[in-house]
């Protein structure tokens, strides 16, 4: 292995995957480092796999909004063959209920607008035909199973919903970051598994490189922390 890289990449989920295949596709020698057995093993498993574009941020919106294009077209965006297979994409969009709790979705609406991504409100009367056998009465506050009013309506009903056009789910998450890491390492990148960091070195105020628990040393002028929940116990 070369100690030498210009980026390394803290993580190898799909997000993680999918930075070392970006920045190789733009020349940056990179390698990726992540403590689980292979790609993809970490939070990225343990996700639900949604894809969505309504977040509370607008530049987290126009990203997934942006990345929606890249899952409708997986294949052809990573480009490598995977021995394992390929994910498949449900477009199925995604229908969110309005509560006091997400403010009745406006913001996210007002995001949407902003960025340009398509939804419908759904009056509650009309919430069955988008999501069959839906039940529309109140439980809210959520409750414990413990609870002894648990499973209790409240009265009434939601007051709406909005659907989401650009969102569905992908089939396994795990493999759609194993096929990132074959389009990332199809380019050159490099990935290295079952090893741990214990220090992000610094030289002149900036990043210099890693450290694993073995000892071995890994420079890089360039570190992106991409550990899911782990990332701020690296930070």
């Amino acid at each position: 292995m070369n100690n030498q890289y210009d980026a390394i990449i803290i993580g190898a989920g799909v997000i993680g995957a999918c930075v070392a295949f970006e920045l190789s596709k733009k020349g940056y020698k990179t390698i990726s480092i992540d403590k689980g057995p292979e790609a993809g093993y970490g939070s990225t498993s343990g996700s639900c796999a949604i894809i969505r574009t309504y977040y509370s941020a607008y530049e987290t919106c126009a990203l997934a909004y942006e990345g929606w294009f890249y899952w409708k077209d997986w294949a052809n965006y990573l480009g490598a063959d995977d021995e394992q297979g390929l994910i498949k994409y449900n477009d199925t969009g995604c229908l969110v209920i309005k509560t006091p709790h997400n403010k009745f979705l406006e913001e996210a609406c007002a995001t949407m607008d902003r960025i340009g991504c398509p939804y419908d409100h759904i009056a509650a009367e009309d919430i069955a035909s988008k999501l069959p056998g839906a039940d529309i009465r109140k439980f809210e506050p959520a409750k414990l199973i413990t609870d002894e009013a648990f499973g209790e309506l409240t009265g009434g009903e939601v007051s709406g919903a909005v659907l989401f056009h650009a969102g569905g789910y992908i089939s396994d998450p795990k493999l759609s970051a194993h096929k990132a890491q074959r389009a990332a390492e199809a380019i050159g990148a490099e990935f290295m598994f079952k090893a741990e960091i214990t220090e992000i070195r610094q030289q002149d105020n900036r990043v210099a490189g890693i450290t694993l628990s073995d000892g071995t040393q890994i420079d890089a002028k360039i570190v992106v922390n991409v550990a899911g929940p782990h990332s701020s116990i690296l930070n």
